[in-house]
This record gives structure tokens, C-alpha cells and sequence, in this order.
């Protein structure tokens, strides 16, 4: 088939190149091994020649060069040293290319396993998160719902006994404690306004510094610097015992 092929390439550039005359030669390269053609016998030995077609103006002749003449025998025997060279480097870069890309494949895998474990970890990790905070915030509502029942007890009970065990003549307690949480409500609300959290916060606390307050025997002493701070600092139950406690340290320190 390629010689049929050949041979009417040959013949179609005589027919359109009709200058070209005379014979065209066809042989196998030993440089190359390819088939090739030229207007002149090879410079090689030559083992033998016949005619393999015509031409318009001449005749395409076979020549098969003489494969164990010494020149001939060297070239090809280069020319397949130089094949088998080029060969095994394609080889060579083929192995390369498949370790490559088995290394790639590797390392994406190994990329999606660390993708897959971190995912895995945050996920534990998140969930573990959840957890302990919601046991928190159940123990934190816990202790708040026990120290809120224990100010609703200590208020029960001092609602109860404090007209007892307080002197009627406490300056700190001339006014009811419906009435003292009325007016501490109000002033924390014109210094906080919409702070719900804080106002509640500190009126508990404050409210707490009355019972305190009212809780105190009554005495010369203790009603001076009561009556004085109450004048001053009402509604500020946390202020006024804060004061009466630093004034009453003092007082017990010069009359030692």
C-alpha cells in the first residue's frame, strides 16, 4: 500500500512538474529507516535495483541497498543504538509520568483523608462544645433558681422577724421595704434606662444592703451615722453600707 502510495506521489509531481525527467530512485534510508526517493542512486552499496513503476518521462526504480556491506551494517546499527536510546528515554519519561501522577493521586488522597479527619475532629469538637456548654448554663440556671429560692426564704423570713430584732428608731428603716424597693427601682431605672439586666442586678443588690441595714440594733452611734448617710445617699442601700461599715470601723478604732 505506502509503495502503491509512493509511487503515484512520484508520478502525480511528474505530471504536474513535467521539467522533472529522467529516473527516480526509491530506497529505505539506513539513516532512517524510512523510505525515501531521490533523482540519483544512493551513495551506499546497493544489492540490487528494478524498475518499479514508470513515469511520464522516466521510470521509478527499486533499490535495495546491501544490508551487510560494513558502511551500511554501521548505520543502521547506529541508527538502532540511537532508537533503542530514544526508546528507553520515553520509556523512562513514561515510568516518570506514571509515578507522577500516581504520587498526585496519592497526595490527593491523602489531602481528601486530612479534609475528611479535620471535618470529623470539628465536628467532635463542636459537639463537645455544645455539651458542656449547655451542662454549664443548666448548672449556672441551676444555681440561680437555689440562690434566688434562698432570697426569696431570707426575704419570707425577715418580713417576719426584722420588726423584732431591729430597733424602731433605725433611720434606715423609716420607710417600708414595698416602699424602699419602689424608690430604689425608680432611681436605677433613671440611671439606666433600658439596662433591664443591670437594674435588676443591682436593685436584688440593694435591696439585700437594706435588710442589712434594717438588721442593725438600734444606738446613739449607729443612728447618727445612719440618719446622715440615709440623708444623703437614699435610695443607695449598697452605698449607705458600704459607708456605715467604713464609719463604724473607725469609730470602734479610736474608742478601743
Amino acid at each position: 500500500m505506502k509503495t502503491k502510495i509512493a509511487v503515484a506521489l512520484i508520478i502525480n509531481a511528474c505530471v504536474v512538474s513535467p521539467t522533472i525527467a529522467g529516473d527516480i530512485y526509491r530506497w529505505t534510508d539506513p539513516n532512517t529507516g524510512k523510505l525515501t526517493t531521490s533523482p540519483s542512486l544512493p551513495t551506499y552499496p546497493i544489492k540490487e535495483s528494478r524498475i518499479a513503476g514508470q513515469l511520464p518521462n522516466g521510470n521509478v526504480i527499486e533499490v535495495i541497498l546491501d544490508s551487510n556491506a560494513p558502511e551500511v551494517k554501521a548505520i543502521v546499527e547506529k541508527r538502532k543504538v540511537r532508537e533503542a536510546e530514544e526508546r528507553r528515554i520515553t520509556e523512562e519519561k513514561q515510568k516518570e509520568k506514571l509515578v507522577r501522577e500516581a504520587e498526585e493521586r496519592k497526595i490527593t488522597e491523602k489531602e481528601q483523608e486530612d479534609r475528611k479527619r479535620i471535618a470529623a475532629q470539628k465536628a467532635k469538637e463542636d459537639a463537645e462544645y455544645k455539651e458542656k456548654y449547655w451542662k454549664q448554663r443548666d448548672a449556672e440556671r441551676e444555681e440561680e433558681s437555689r440562690k434566688t429560692a434562698a432570697l426569696r426564704l431570707a426575704a419570707k423570713d425577715y418580713k417576719e422577724n426584722y420588726k423584732t430584732t431591729t430597733s424602731a428608731g433605725n433611720p434606715a428603716c423609716q420607710v417600708s421595704e414595698s416602699q424602699a424597693r419602689a424608690d430604689l427601682a425608680a432611681s436605677l431605672d433613671a440611671k439606666y434606662p433600658n439596662s433591664y439586666s443591670t437594674q435588676k442586678m443591682l436593685l436584688d443588690s440593694g435591696m439585700e444592703k437594706f435588710r442589712l441595714l434594717c438588721s442593725i440594733p438600734s444606738d446613739s452611734v449607729s443612728d447618727g451615722i445612719l440618719k446622715k448617710l440615709n440623708d444623703r445617699y437614699y435610695p443607695s442601700f449598697g452605698t449607705i453600707h458600704m459607708l456605715y461599715e467604713s464609719n463604724m470601723k473607725s469609730y470602734k478604732e479610736l474608742h478601743k
